[in-house]
């Protein structure tokens, strides 16, 4: 029945749509997706207008001319031009012809040039060199253009040409995204740069190239496993939509990144290059042992455009290849050698709560000469031996620093051709083919297994447009965009990581062994070959550009099926400890497990088929109702199908409470589709109050959806019951791991009893974005122009997403002080096991306030300022993981939505980055050697600076007793006095001030009821073991960002055809050390209450150290 309703409101649905675009037929906006539009009025010298007059707009690189004339109330337009370089002629009976030259015309914009005609005969010229100011004069929306030279001559390490749209105001990258490419997590989450823009989420962007959107099977920006998105010689140029865009823009609500690749032109002409990176022009990095990893990269290829038809039919082809061999190398906590060998403290720690040196005892078998339990003992081989200098020991001596280097050994093929073809006068075509292959190979975070991933994307995008006449064109564009991830263990590194023997079922390799604070140990060998992700994305679209009067209207319509084929299995399972060898604390060297997550050998593995199309429509109108005065309206109707998998295999339960296996819903109909109502309206004004053309004062406001589409599903649906088996198995008995504790979990799942089985609202709410933003620009002097704007947004029923809400909840339910039982309680749903979740219970907050100075290119000089401040709230970032970046938390209490509100893990408050280009001046009356020597020198940089991202201290394993997944707690935070800053920037060990946290507190009220820790084994009284302490989500801020790129190139011209190009690039050229916060140290106290020995340290770095990259280019 459920099905049945959807289908029906599914089909009045797409009813409505063409009545709206019919009905509404009022509105064009901030430009094309792929073009440009040329607008303005046409005057005499007392300013009346002139009606009739011819326009023409001829592109200097290719000869296609396109005519407009002058309508009854002095306005021309041209829709959908070709970015590029225009001439502009302006002719009438009456007077002089008018020639503006040097028009730039760049992706996505509608620029003004209005023209005043004097006097005379046709056949006299006049001609303007001046350009019209920068000031959008005719839209309401926040971003910015990166320009052709800005995209190829600025610093770029990686050559990723995605990350130029940080040089826009309300643009961030994440620092805190998984760094290490060959691991699990990061290839869930996309290989993309990821981007904040205005606050949003980077699932909320959109990419698009040549007008087809290219996020990846994550929804991210595209990407390879290098980490980067090559085509800095095949991308003309891009914008970077920050705020209220037109409604022409769908499928996202966050920024929009929209590039046009490079057109062949009437002159051939192309480039030769190689970049070479060598370790031997490098500084240390701050965790490098004395002699720096090796490192060798180099990035070759060659562009070619032209002709193939004068005047009507050219190319533009471009491969990049990239062969890489980086040194890495990681420090992570392993246990120390005196913890081997059954000696806990061997550190004695003075004061309340030490403790004094001594044996293991309480282990379930122990081994005589350890007293650790014999299971355990093969185990701890998989974690490498302390090895850094002055760290073999931290603490009270039971953890100590491992680091290894290893090679990442990359290799990736990049291409790209495009043809455009006049067809006639009226019809122009153009396709586009791009592709990219890259494959990787780095050990696993504990250097256990070396892990080999294959990245693929392309992209197909063809338009054609047709020009019925001056006032009506269509523009019909088709594309697929196919993004696919593949991984596999390659050898064993660590022989113990192939021994099947350490396996907890037969046959299976050793699982993930979670022992807070240490690193997690990686499961085994051949437990990684199933993580895969297949994605093609169909596209339609077509646009409809009418001038009428006063009015420049738009209207289309666009279609998405998506198709996401998925195996995102968790193989060997996961076993989590609480504390490294306390027997009344889930100690691992004593063999007390807390909870084992496995699936069974029996299983069947399945690849899941994920399917999903969207439907959008629009209209749009940038209404001049004065020539100083121009409204945006528009309107989108934009809905998805809910994601189906193709063979039925989908299922979620009723309701998070109380659940057994017979509750689960099975089927394609798990959830309703909150989408049918989504209306969009897009509203703003550009206002001239000078009437000069030189000041613009804009706002607006819009709607933008986010749409349920098949990534969410994508992770967490492909691994439960009943279409696979994953158990859980908590309150283990001590001496249960490996085998006894896997052999509770199948028993239990032969009765159906702790199956993985996801909680997806069953009735979501429309989930929405609304942007505004006021903002005004003004030329402060010719080719300068300044902006200061506010920007604001809100998110509305916007994702929760956590890894397992199947967990005990407080005894005074949602009400404060939060405390949990002291003797072990009963889970939500105690017949499931982990049960994944997405809730539509989340909101969104963000304020910023933007300020930015632009030269364009004069006198051989152009720079641009961008500062921004903001502040981004949330109630928790997941979306394609509940732990999207390294400083998320993976299930934040989805019971309490108030108290998880805080700054967004990607909040950042202060940012500031200036890009500049400057071509150094030489004397033209040189010649000779002289000559040679001085002329072509090009210097350019790009510099950073920006606050630190937030991130949660915690107490480490399950202190409060969750018996979930991902359990843990917060400490207790002092404030005032030396602690009003709880950090202290300028010490890497000992970056949080731990004399400013302390373990929960008993109160009276509630003293009855905790349990004190206990760390070491001596009681603390006192503390309170089972209390959420009051130091929340997101309470510290890391170290702030501090970068400079630089870059000399030389061009030297060998006849009127050749040049040679060198470049000599320098990234953080100051050597500048920029630690993330602790991402793993930011575990302050253990599961007993003892503190963690590597507390507070910084434990990596947010940028690399000086890096020095030569090039060389042969231009013609």
């Amino acid at each position: 029945m459920r099905a049945r309703t959807a289908n029906e409101r599914l089909s009045r649905s797409l009813l409505i749509l063409p009545v709206v675009l019919l009905v509404l037929v009022s509105p064009s906006s901030y430009g094309q997706v792929t073009g440009a539009t040329l607008t303005g009025t046409v005057t005499d010298s007392t300013g009346a207008v002139i009606p009739g007059v011819q326009v023409s707009i001829r592109n200097e690189s290719t000869a296609e001319t396109r005519s407009a004339r002058v309508d009854s109330a002095g306005v021309y337009s041209a829709p959908n031009l070709l970015p590029g370089v225009y001439d502009v002629t302006f002719s009438a009976q009456g007077f002089a012809t008018t020639v503006q030259r040097g028009v730039n015309l760049t992706v996505g914009t509608q620029q003004l040039l209005n023209m005043k005609l004097q006097v005379g005969r046709v056949n006299e010229k006049v001609e303007v060199s001046d350009l019209p100011p920068a000031v959008q004069l005719t839209n309401s929306t926040v971003g910015g253009v990166i320009g052709q030279q800005t995209v190829a001559q600025l610093p770029l390490n990686g050559r990723d040409w995605t990350q130029l749209a940080t040089l826009q105001p309300g643009v961030d990258s994440v620092g805190s995204i998984q760094a290490n490419t060959g691991s699990p997590d990061r290839a869930r989450r996309g290989y993309g740069v990821q981007m904040t823009i205005s606050g949003s989420r980077p699932t909320q962007n959109n990419y698009r190239i040549d007008g087809i959107t290219v996020n990846d099977y994550s929804n991210g920006g595209p990407g390879s496993v290098e980490g980067s998105t090559l085509g800095v010689d095949a991308v003309q140029e891009f914008s970077v939509l920050t705020s209220n865009y037109s409604a022409e823009y769908g499928r996202t609500s966050g920024g929009v990144v929209n590039a046009v690749t490079k057109p062949g032109t009437n002159s051939l002409h192309g480039d030769i290059y190689e970049f070479l990176r060598n370790s031997a022009f490098d500084a240390r990095n701050f965790f490098d042992p004395v002699q720096i990893p090796a490192f060798r990269r180099n990035q070759f290829g060659a562009a070619l455009g032209g002709p193939i038809i004068k005047d009507r039919t050219f190319f533009f082809a471009d491969y990049e290849g990239l062969r890489e061999n980086l040194g890495i190398t990681a420090t992570v906590p392993v246990p120390s050698v005196a913890a081997r060998q059954g000696i806990i403290c061997s550190i004695p720690q003075p004061g309340p709560g030490g403790c004094t040196p001594h044996r293991v005892t309480g282990a379930f078998n122990p081994d005589p000469a350890t007293g650790i339990d014999k299971s355990v003992l093969p185990y701890l081989s998989l974690w490498g031996l302390p090895n850094v200098p002055g760290q073999e020991q931290l603490g009270n001596g039971d953890v100590g620093m491992y680091a290894f280097t290893a090679a990442h050994i990359t290799s990736e093929n990049f291409g790209t051709i495009r043809v455009d073809h006049k067809i006639s006068p009226n019809d122009n075509i153009f396709a586009t083919y791009q592709a990219d292959s890259a494959t990787s190979t780095q050990p696993d975070p504990a250097n256990d297994v070396l892990v080999g991933n294959t990245t693929g994307r392309s992209y197909i995008a063809i338009e054609q447009t047709h020009i019925f006449n001056s006032q009506l064109i269509n523009s019909a564009r088709v594309g697929l965009n196919r993004s696919l991830h593949t991984a596999q263990g390659m050898h064993a590194i660590n022989a113990l990581a192939n021994n099947v023997a350490l396996g907890e079922s037969p046959g299976a390799d050793n699982p993930q062994i979670d022992v807070p604070p240490y690193i997690s140990i990686q499961p085994g060998l051949n437990q990684i070959e199933r993580l895969n992700f297949y994605q093609n994305s169909y596209q339609a679209y077509d646009d409809v550009f009418l001038t009428k009067g006063i009015h420049s209207l738009k209207l289309g319509f666009a279609f998405e099926r998506v198709q996401l084929n998925a195996a995102d299995p968790a193989p060997a399972g996961e076993i989590a400890f609480g504390t490294l060898g306390d027997p009344a604390n889930n100690g691992f060297l004593t063999n007390d497990p807390i909870v084992l997550f496995a699936p069974l050998p029996s299983r069947p593995f399945i690849h899941f088929n994920f399917r999903s199309s969207i439907f959008g429509g629009y209209v749009q109108d940038d209404l001049r109702l004065r020539p100083t005065l121009t409204l945006n309206l528009g309107l989108r109707y934009e809905m998805s199908t809910v994601p189906s998998e193709i063979h039925g295999h989908l299922s979620a339960l009723h309701s998070p409470y109380g659940q057994t296996f017979a509750d689960t819903m099975v089927g394609n109909s798990v959830f309703s589709n909150p989408t049918y109502h989504n209306f969009e309206p897009r509203l703003g004004f550009a206002w001239d109050p000078s009437r000069s053309g030189r000041t613009s004062i804009r706002g607006g406001f819009a709607v933008f959806d986010v749409l349920p589409l098949p990534y969410l599903l994508g992770q967490f649906a492909t691994n439960t019951a009943p279409f696979t088996e994953n158990g859980t198995a908590n309150n283990l008995p001590p001496g249960s791991f490996p085998t006894e504790a896997f052999n509770i979990l199948a028993a239990n799942a032969v009765n159906n009893i702790g199956l993985r089985i996801p909680y997806i609202e069953p009735h979501p709410k429309r989930n929405y974005v609304m942007q505004w933003n006021l903002n005004v620009q003004r030329e402060l002097l010719p080719n300068l122009m300044g902006m200061l704007a506010y920007v604001g947004s809100r998110g509305v029923h916007m994702i929760f997403r956590a890894d397992d809400i199947n967990t005990v909840l407080p005894l005074n339910g949602a009400n404060p002080p939060y405390l949990w039982p002291a003797t072990p309680g009963t889970p939500i749903s105690p017949q499931i096991g982990r049960m994944d979740t997405l809730i539509w219970n989340n909101d969104s907050y963000f304020d910023g306030l933007e300020a930015q100075v632009e030269k364009r290119m004069s006198h051989g000089f152009q720079v641009q300022g961008s500062y921004t401040w903001s502040r981004a709230i949330d109630g928790g970032d997941g979306s394609i993981a509940s732990d999207s970046f390294v400083n998320s938390i993976p299930s934040l209490f989805f019971f309490l939505p108030r108290y998880r509100r805080a700054p967004a893990d990607f909040n950042i408050t202060h940012n500031l980055t200036v890009n500049y280009l400057w071509n150094i001046p030489w004397r033209s009356s040189w010649r000779g050697p002289l000559s040679l020597l001085t002329r072509g020198w090009q210097l350019g940089g790009i510099m950073q600076l920006r606050s630190g991202m937030p991130f949660t201290p915690l107490v480490g394993g399950d202190p409060l007793g969750l018996l979930n997944s991902s359990p843990f707690g917060y400490p207790n935070r002092i404030t005032g006095g030396a602690c009003s800053a709880p950090v202290s920037p300028g010490n890497p060990n000992h970056y949080i001030k731990t004399e400013c946290f302390t373990l929960p507190m008993a109160t009276a009220p509630i003293a009855s009821l905790c349990v004190p820790f206990a760390p070491n084994g001596v009681l603390a009284p006192g503390t309170c073991s089972n209390l959420l302490g009051n130091a929340g989500r997101n309470d510290i801020y890391g170290p702030g960002l501090v970068d400079f790129d630089f870059s000399v190139v030389k061009d030297t011209k060998i006849g009127e055809r050749l040049d040679v190009q060198f470049r000599a690039e320098m990234f953080n050229i100051f050597n500048h050390v920029n630690f993330n916060p602790p991402l793993v140290n930011n575990v302050l106290f253990n599961q007993d209450g003892s503190m963690n020995p590597a507390a507070g340290a910084l434990d990596s770095t947010a940028t690399t150290s000086r890096q020095v990259q030569f090039a060389l280019k042969l231009i013609f």
